[in-house]
C-alpha cells in the first residue's frame, strides 16, 4: 500500500496569473526583460515553478527551470534563487543530489531577500525528507510568514500534536501551500481521515486537478483503515459503493486530464491490486492509456498488463510459477512431478498442485503419506483440508472423511479463521459444495460474510447457493434481505426461485424465475423451469404454449441436457420440425458429442411417450438417410450437402456416391470403380441419425455408460437363451448385503450398481442367490394415481413380460 502521495509528471494543468514586463524572452509564462534582471523579475516564475512541484507536475517544473538558465543578465541575487529552485527541483524529480547539499548550504547563508531565505529553508527541508534516515532535528517551526518554509515542515517534519493543532486552525484560514502541506503532513502520520475533511476544503477553494487528485488519495486511505475493509470480497455493501464512487471519480478524472495525472494510475494500481483486478472499468481505462504509463511508471504498467491478461515474469514469483504451468504442458508436468516427490510440501507449492496438478496423482500422493510443511498450525490444517477437497471424486467413505476432516479444522480454528485469504477460502467451500458437503461449506463461509448489507461478491453467492443446497431456508431469507434487490442479478433471483418452490410458493417461484429471465434471456434451465413451475401450478397446453411462444429457438443450437428438455416441451406441443432440425444439427456439428443426448431424447420422449411423428425426408442441410450394402457389408449414412460437415457416416451429396444413391430407388444396383452397391432404405434424416447415434454410442462406451445395443435371435428358445446367457455377466462376487432379503430391493440394487438401476434390480430379481421377500402390501387400496420410480417400473415391467 502507498503511504504517500507519489510525485509524477504531467502536463500543465495549475493556473497563475502573470505579470508581463515588457520585451525580452518568454520563462514559464513570465516576460522577463533581458537587461538586468532581478530577485523580483524572476520571482512569478520561480513561485510558478513551485506550483508545478506542489501540483506534481515535474516535467513542467524541470522545463521552467531550463527556461529560467536560458537567461541572460540575471543579478546576483537572482542566480541565487535560480540556483535555489533549480537544486529543488532536482529533489522533486528524484535526481542524484548528493553534490547539491553542500551548494545549498551556501545559498542559504548568502540569502538576503525574505521570499529567499524562505525558499532556502523549505528546499532544506525537502532535501533532508530524500535521505534514508532523514534527521530534522535541527530544523525549527517556520514563523507564520514562512509559507513555503511551513508548507515543506507540515508535510515532512511536524508530529501529529503540531497537524493537529494546525488542522484546527486551518480550517478557517486556507492557504494552498500550507493547506496541500498538512494533509499531507497528516497522512505521512497516517490520519487520512483529518487529511480527507481538510482535502474537501482544498477542493472547495483550490478546483484543480490537484486538489481532486489529493482528496481522492486522501479518500483512499481512509477508506482502507475503516473497520470492515480488509479485503475485496468481505467488504459489506455500504463500502463496496463507497469503494466503486472513488473508482468512478478516477475514472472520470483520467479522461478529464487524457491520462496525463500519473498518480491516479498509481492510486488505480494500488485498488486493483486490492480487487484482484475485478473492478472492470477501472482496470479498462488504466489498459487504454498502458502505453502513457509505460513511459513514467513501468512497474505499473506491468502491474496492469499482468490482472488484464494473466501473464507475469519469473519476478513476480508463484503466479509466474503458476502462469506458466497452464501454458506449457511440459514444465508443468516436470513441474507438478518434482513437487510430488517430495513428502511434504510448502504452501506455495499445494497453490501449483490446486491450480494444475491432476487429481489422481494428488489422490496418490495424499495416500501414501503426503503432507505441507508449515510453521502455522492454521494454514497447515488449512491447505490440508484444500487438497483433501480437491481431489474427492464420489466415493462415499471419502466424503465421510471429508466431513469430519473440515468438522475438525472449524473446531480448532475457528476463531483465526479470518485470517486465511478469503480468495482460497472461496476455492475451498466450492470443492465442499461439489462433493455434496454443503452445511461444512455454510459453517466456514459465514465467518466471511461482513455486518450490514451485502454486495455480491463471489463469497456471499456461494453461501447463498450452500444455504439453498443444505436447506437452510430461514437463514438464506435473512442473507437474501440483506442485499437490496435492486443489486439482484440471474444467480440470486434463481436462489429465491428455487426457495420459494421449495416452500411451495409457488406464485413467487414463478415471479422470481421471470426476473431471472430479465437478466439472461438465453437461459434454456430458467425457461424449462418456468414451464415446470407453470405445470405444478395446473397450467394447460395452451398456457405452456404461450411461454414457449416467448422462447428464442436459436438457444436450441447447441447440445445438452437441459436443451433436450427443452425441445422435448416443443416435441409435445407438436413442434415436431424443430426437434428434427435441432437434433439433426447436433449430429451434423458433432456426431460423437451428440450420440448419447439423441438416444436419450429418443427413448425417452419419443419411445416412452409413444408418439407417431409425421417426418421429413429432407431436413436443412441433411439431404436423407440411406441404408444400402457395398460388396456385401451393410453401411447406413447421411448425405448432406454442406461440404464442411466431416465425418465417416457422412456422404457428401456432390461426390459420386452421393449422386448416385440420390438418383436410385429401393434396390437400385450400380457399381463404381471396382465396388457393388444396392440399396436397401430410404430413411428420414431423422431416423439415420437415431440409428447411427446408437452405433456411435455403443462404439465408444468405455464401461460407464449403462446403454447398450446389441441383436437379438428371433426365434424364442434362441432368445430367451441370449437373454440367460447375458444375465451372467451381472453376477458379482458374494456380497451378505446383497443377499440379506431384508433390505429394501432398491437399496441392494443401487449397491449393485448405482449408476444402473436396470442392471441391478435385473440381477437381485433373477439371481437364485438373492433373497427377496416379495412386493410389500401397504398404502390405499384402491389408489387415483401412483408414482413410480424406476426401480418399480422394472420390477413391474419384468414380472409382467416374463
Amino acid at each position: 500500500m502507498i503511504e504517500r502521495e507519489p510525485h509524477t509528471s504531467s502536463g500543465c494543468q495549475a493556473q497563475v496569473t502573470q505579470e508581463h514586463k515588457g520585451q525580452g524572452d518568454n520563462v514559464a509564462g513570465d516576460k522577463i526583460y533581458s537587461p538586468g534582471i532581478s530577485v523580483d523579475d524572476i520571482e512569478g516564475s520561480v513561485v510558478q515553478i513551485l506550483v508545478f512541484i506542489r501540483h506534481r507536475i515535474t516535467d513542467s517544473a524541470e522545463a521552467a527551470v531550463e527556461a529560467l538558465e536560458g537567461s541572460s543578465r540575471l543579478e546576483g541575487e537572482a542566480r541565487k534563487l535560480l540556483e535555489l529552485i533549480k537544486i529543488l527541483t532536482d529533489f522533486a524529480v528524484g535526481k542524484d543530489t548528493k553534490a547539491s547539499f553542500k551548494k545549498l548550504n551556501e545559498l542559504r547563508t548568502g540569502c538576503k531577500s525574505t521570499f529567499a531565505k524562505d525558499l532556502a529553508n523549505a528546499t532544506l527541508i525537502r532535501a533532508i525528507a530524500t535521505r534514508d534516515s532523514p534527521d530534522f532535528s535541527g530544523i525549527r517551526i517556520p514563523l507564520e510568514e514562512e509559507f513555503l518554509s511551513k508548507e515543506a515542515y507540515l508535510e515532512y517534519v511536524a508530529d501529529i500534536d503540531r497537524l493537529s493543532e494546525e488542522a484546527e486552525r486551518t480550517r478557517f484560514e486556507f492557504s494552498e501551500p500550507v493547506l496541500c502541506g498538512l494533509i499531507r503532513g497528516l497522512l505521512r502520520v497516517g490520519e487520512p481521515e483529518v487529511a480527507e475533511e481538510l482535502s474537501d476544503h482544498l477542493v472547495d477553494q483550490y478546483d484543480s486537478v490537484n486538489s481532486k487528485t489529493i482528496n481522492i488519495a486522501c479518500r483512499i486511505q481512509s477508506f482502507f483503515k475503516t473497520e470492515g475493509v480488509q479485503n475485496f470480497w468481505t467488504l459489506n455493501h455500504d463500502n463496496y459503493q463507497i469503494l466503486l464512487g472513488i473508482c468512478n471519480e478516477i475514472i472520470d478524472l483520467i479522461n478529464f486530464t487524457e491520462g496525463k495525472e500519473h498518480r491516479l494510475f498509481i492510486w488505480s494500481a494500488n485498488l486493483l491490486e486490492f480487487s484482484a483486478g475485478e473492478i472492470s472499468d477501472l482496470l479498462d481505462i488504466c489498459t487504454d492509456f498502458i502505453a502513457t504509463i509505460e513511459k513514467t511508471t513501468p512497474n505499473i504498467a506491468k502491474a496492469i498488463r499482468g490482472f488484464n491478461s494473466g501473464n507475469f515474469d519469473y519476478s513476480d514469483g508463484l503466479p509466474f510459477l503458476i502462469g506458466k504451468c497452464e501454458r506449457d504442458e511440459i514444465f508443468r508436468r516436470n513441474k507438478v512431478s518434482e513437487i510430488l516427490k517430495s513428502n511434504y510440501i510448502s504452501i506455495d507449492e499445494s497453490a501449483i498442485l490446486l491450480n494444475v496438478g491432476d487429481k489422481e496423482k494428488i489422490k496418490e500422493w495424499i495416500n501414501s503419506g503426503g503432507g505441507v510443511t508449515e510453521d502455522s498450525a492454521l494454514l497447515k490444517d488449512f491447505v490440508e483440508l484444500e487438497l483433501h477437497a480437491f481431489v474427492l471424486e464420489s466415493n462415499p467413505k471419502e466424503r465421510l472423511q471429508l466431513r469430519e476432516k473440515s468438522d475438525r479444522f472449524l473446531d480448532d480454528h475457528k476463531d483465526s479463521l479470518k485470517d486465511i485469504n478469503p480468495f482460497r477460502i472461496h476455492a475451498l467451500c466450492h470443492h465442499l459444495l461439489k462433493a455434496n458437503l454443503s452445511t461444512p461449506a455454510c459453517k466456514i463461509l459465514s465467518h466471511f460474510i461482513p455486518t450490514g448489507n451485502l454486495w455480491l461478491s463471489p463469497l456471499v453467492e456461494l453461501y447463498l447457493h450452500a444455504l439453498l443446497h443444505s436447506t437452510q431456508l430461514d437463514t438464506l431469507s435473512v442473507t437474501l434481505d440483506r442485499i437490496p434487490k435492486k443489486y439482484w442479478n440471474y444467480n440470486v433471483w434463481r436462489i429465491e426461485a428455487k426457495k420459494q418452490e421449495t416452500l411451495n410458493h409457488l406464485p413467487d417461484a414463478v415471479g422470481a424465475i421471470k426476473n431471472a429471465l430479465h437478466f439472461k434471456p438465453t437461459s434454456i434451465e430458467s425457461w424449462f423451469n418456468l414451464i415446470y413451475l407453470n405445470r405444478r401450478q395446473g397450467a394447460d397446453d395452451s398456457q405452456i404454449a404461450g411461454i414457449l411462444d416467448l422462447i428464442s429457438t436459436d438457444i436450441l443450437d447447441k447440445p445438452s441436457e437441459n436443451a433436450a428438455r427443452l425441445l422435448s416441451e416443443f416435441l409435445a406441443q407438436g413442434h415436431v420440425e424443430l426437434m428434427e432440425t435441432k437434433l439433426i444439427k447436433w449430429f451434423l456439428e458433432d456426431p460423437e458429442g451428440s450420440a448419447r443426448l439423441i438416444t436419450d431424447f429418443h427413448l425417452s420422449v419419443i419411445e416412452m411417450k409413444g408418439q407417431n411423428l409425421d417426418l421429413r425426408d429432407t431436413v436443412d442441410d441433411c439431404v436423407l438417410a440411406v441404408s444400402y450394402t457395398v460388396d456385401g457389408e451393410q453401411q447406413l449414412k447421411l448425405i448432406v450437402k454442406n461440404p464442411e460437415y466431416k465425418h465417416s457416416a457422412f456422404i457428401d451429396s456432390r461426390t459420386p456416391l452421393g449422386d448416385a444413391l440420390l438418383n436410385s430407388s429401393k434396390g437400385s444396383k450400380f457399381n463404381i470403380g471396382m465396388s457393388e452397391y444396392e440399396v436397401n432404405e430410404f430413411l428420414p434424416p431423422y431416423v439415420g441419425v437415431f440409428r447411427i447415434s446408437t452405433k456411435i454410442r455403443s462404439s465408444i462406451n468405455d464401461g460407464t455408460d449403462s446403454f447398450q445395443s446389441f441383436t437379438m435371435p428371433a426365434d424364442p428358445e434362441e432368445f430367451i437363451s441370449s437373454i440367460k446367457k447375458k444375465m451372467q455377466f451381472l453376477k458379482k462376487d458374494a456380497d451378505p448385503i446383497l443377499e440379506n432379503s431384508d433390505i429394501p430391493i432398491y437399496m441392494r440394487g443401487k449397491r449393485f450398481d448405482l449408476s444402473n438401476p436396470i442392471k441391478g434390480m435385473i440381477a437381485i430379481l433373477f439371481d437364485r442367490k438373492y433373497k427377496n421377500s416379495g412386493i410389500p402390501s401397504f398404502g390405499s387400496e384402491n389408489p387415483t394415481e401412483i408414482i413410480l420410480d424406476i426401480w418399480s417400473i422394472t420390477y413391474i415391467f419384468l414380472f409382467w413380460t416374463l
